[in-house]
This record gives C-alpha cells, sequence and structure tokens, in this order.
C-alpha cells in the first residue's frame, strides 16, 4: 500500500459570493487551508477546510504523524492526530464543567481531523478505483448533483 509522502497546508483567501451554507450565507471573503497530500505513487489527495492561524497551525503539527504512513492506515493516523489535538487543546481550556470542556475540544479539532481524514480518503479512493463517497456511510447514492 502507498506511503504518505508529504502532506502540505496552503492557507488560502479570497472572494467569496453570497451563497447560503449550513451556517446562514458566506461572508463577502474567505479563508481557508487547502491539504495536499502526495503519496509514493505519485496520486494526490486534497481537503479543503476553515482557514485561520490556529487551524493551519493545528494541521500543520500534524504532519508528523501523517507522512511516512501507508493510506490504509488512514483511521489510525486520523486517532492519532486527534489525541494529540486534543492534549493541545485542552491546555488552552480554562475551568468549567466537564461537558462543556469535551464540547469545546471537539469543535476544535473536527476541522483539523477532517484536513488529515478527507485527503487519505481521496488518495485511498483513487488507488481503489472508486470515489470518496463509495468510502463513506451508505456508499454513493447518486451520479451527479443539481
Amino acid at each position: 500500500m502507498p506511503t504518505i509522502e508529504r502532506m502540505e497546508v496552503v492557507p488560502v483567501a479570497g472572494y467569496d459570493s453570497m451563497l447560503l451554507n449550513l451556517a446562514g450565507a458566506h461572508e463577502p471573503f474567505f479563508t481557508r487551508n487547502i491539504v495536499v497530500m502526495t503519496d509514493s505513487e505519485g496520486y494526490t489527495g486534497v481537503a479543503e477546510v476553515p482557514g485561520g492561524k490556529v487551524i493551519t497551525r493545528r494541521l500543520e503539527s500534524c504532519v508528523p504523524l501523517v507522512e511516512g504512513k501507508s493510506i490504509g492506515q488512514w483511521k489510525a493516523v486520523v486517532q492519532d492526530c486527534r489525541g494529540m489535538l486534543e492534549r493541545q487543546v485542552a491546555g488552552t481550556q480554562g475551568s468549567g464543567d466537564i461537558e462543556t470542556a469535551h464540547a469545546m475540544i471537539f469543535k476544535k479539532v473536527t476541522n483539523v481531523l477532517t484536513g488529515v481524514e478527507t485527503p487519505m480518503l481521496d488518495l485511498l479512493g483513487k488507488h481503489l478505483e472508486v470515489p470518496v463517497a463509495a468510502l463513506l456511510g451508505e456508499g454513493q447514492v447518486r451520479d451527479r448533483v443539481r
């Protein structure tokens, strides 16, 4: 199974149109982090997650846990990143109730984990010759969307 040779985090910014999203509507400008992973066979996997310096730094902190790992180990890699990130975030939390602390930790690491998991699944799908959707949940449910 191919291994991840390189994980690159590229912060980007630009103008956005007024499209609806889960939280309402897009702002007129956006920041994002593009995560690009290249494997030992030359394939590229890509993810896009929210931007900002904190998410960028947390993604970059995952690089040593990702590079050199087999794409078949994607779940273990994500779990290793989760553990590291939860320890990082827990160290920045003030005192408060446990439920609130867990909710804040979850919120602060989810985008980062998505930035690690998605390109690995993109690569895995390319090697298995299936779209990423076929690897998730119930699998691919349609060929296209409007």
